[in-house]
């Protein structure tokens, strides 16, 4: 059974839940959505949770709206929530953080494409 009313679209899980209440970031959640996220996932850079464009770095603001794909992480550390991100148009976003970006489509989805049968 889905939680979603008839209608509606199911609650995206890659979605940073109550970022508008700032006592509900917590490392539990960003440990949640970096559990989900994976090398191949086709990410859009936005403020994940939010529609401030404020919460993205400077240096990341101008290309929030882009479309890329996670190519790498930061395994400087263990507990690293740091991506590396190739957008579409070639540039490489290095240290993005798992706030700064949504995924519209995980790698899972990926893996085996469905393929037209020519006859």
């Amino acid at each position: 059974m889905s939680n979603s009313e008839p209608g509606q679209q199911p609650e995206n899980p890659y979605i940073f839940h109550n970022r508008s209440d700032p006592n509900c970031e917590t490392n539990k959640e960003i440990q949640r959505l970096r559990n989900l996220v994976r090398v191949g996932d086709l990410v859009r850079i936005e403020p994940n949770g939010s529609n401030d464009a404020f919460k993205v770095p400077i240096w990341h603001r101008r290309y929030i709206g882009e479309v890329g794909v996670i190519v790498g992480e930061d395994f400087s550390r263990l507990d690293s929530s740091i991506y590396k991100i190739l957008l579409g148009n070639g540039i490489v976003l290095d240290k993005v953080f798992v706030l700064d970006f949504v995924v519209i489509q995980p790698v899972s989805n990926n893996k085996h494409p469905k393929r037209n049968k020519r006859r």
